[in-house]
């Protein structure tokens, strides 16, 4: 079994409350803890943005027949895929942020979700999606071993 990690971006059809939210996160993290799903969830703007980590055909199986399928979201496109070394949400079932600008403004390539730039109003588009979940997932395990 190899390591495999997918990063997708989606639009939601409607806004996610917070209860729904609540509820979204809860069953992801049933299923993840139960088939050593770990990974990070990030929602705002209208859009998610999940990395997910485990077997691969655990992910593969999790993302194409169950995640892009689902009816609560379109525009679903995968921006990263394939075998990696090591987890970067190694103890998280699956870590949650809302996505909050300012999270992001070391990153190379953001552009403030209100400012116009070359691809529009979107937050995610030039992110340099990776290097995102890298700071995340240091920034998370650091606020872990202080608590």
């Amino acid at each position: 079994m190899a390591l495999y990690h997918l990063v997708y971006q989606s639009k939601v059809i409607h806004p996610f409350s917070d209860a729904e939210l609540a509820v979204l996160l809860e069953k992801a993290r049933e299923f993840n803890a139960q088939y050593n799903v770990t990974g990070l969830l990030m929602y705002g703007y209208g859009s998610f943005l999940q990395l997910l980590e485990g077997d691969d055909d655990v992910i593969k199986s999790l993302y194409y027949l169950r995640i892009s399928t689902d009816p609560r979201h379109h525009a679903a496109r995968v921006l990263r895929e394939g075998q990696v070394e090591q987890r970067l949400f190694d103890r998280w079932a699956m870590a949650f942020r809302p996505i909050d600008a300012t999270l992001f403004k070391d990153v190379t390539g953001f552009v403030h979700p209100d400012a116009e730039s070359e691809y529009g109003r979107n937050l995610l588009a030039p992110l340099a999606t990776m290097q995102a979940l890298e700071m995340l997932s240091i920034d998370l395990k650091r606020k872990e071993n202080n608590t």
